[in-house]
C-alpha cells in the first residue's frame, strides 16, 4: 500500500434532494451502522462531469425518478477514509484512494415518494427529514458542518 499522503481523493457528488414539503432525503447505506446517515450520491465513473455523476447516481440509487438539478455548491465535501475503507476500496476498484471529495448539489424532487425504488445492494433505509434535523443524522466528522455551509449557500436554512 502506498503512503496515504500520496493517494488521491476519489471524486464524487451528493445531492440535497428536496421534496415539495421542503424535506431532505437522507439514506443509510448497507455498510453503515444504525445511527449513520448520508445524502444520496457516490463516486464518479471514468471521466464523468459532476452533473453526469450525480444524475447517474440518483437514477441508480433511487430509480428513474423525476428531478431537477437547481444549483451546485462551491463547497466540496472532502473526507478521509479509515485504513479499512482504503483497503476495501482498493479491493473493489483496484485503485488507491485516501478518501473522497464530493461536489454538492441542490436537487428538486418532482415526483411522489412512492416513485422511489431504492437500490437494495447499496441502501438499507431512508428518511425524509426537516433540514433543521440534519445535525441529528449527519454524525461523521465534519459531515454536518459541511452540509450546513452548502444549505446556507442554497438558501435552505
Amino acid at each position: 500500500m502506498p503512503s496515504i499522503s500520496e493517494m488521491p481523493y476519489r471524486m464524487g457528488a451528493n445531492a440535497f434532494l428536496i421534496n415539495s414539503s421542503n424535506e431532505i432525503l437522507i439514506v443509510q447505506k448497507c455498510s453503515y451502522k444504525d445511527n449513520e446517515w448520508d445524502l444520496p450520491g457516490g463516486g464518479f465513473e471514468n471521466d464523468e462531469s459532476p452533473t453526469e455523476g450525480i444524475t447517474r447516481e440518483l437514477k441508480e440509487e433511487l430509480g428513474d425518478i423525476n428531478f431537477e438539478i437547481i444549483s451546485q455548491s462551491q463547497y466540496i465535501n472532502r473526507y478521509e477514509w479509515s485504513e479499512d475503507n482504503i483497503i476495501s476500496g482498493f479491493a473493489k476498484r483496484n485503485k488507491w484512494y485516501r478518501g473522497q471529495e464530493k461536489v454538492q448539489f441542490l436537487v428538486k424532487f418532482l415526483g411522489n415518494k412512492e416513485d422511489l425504488v431504492f437500490q437494495a445492494s447499496e441502501i438499507k433505509d431512508h428518511n425524509w427529514i426537516n433540514p433543521s434535523d440534519l445535525k441529528d443524522y449527519l454524525i461523521f466528522p465534519n459531515q454536518f458542518e459541511i452540509a450546513q455551509r452548502a444549505l446556507l449557500e442554497f438558501g435552505i436554512i
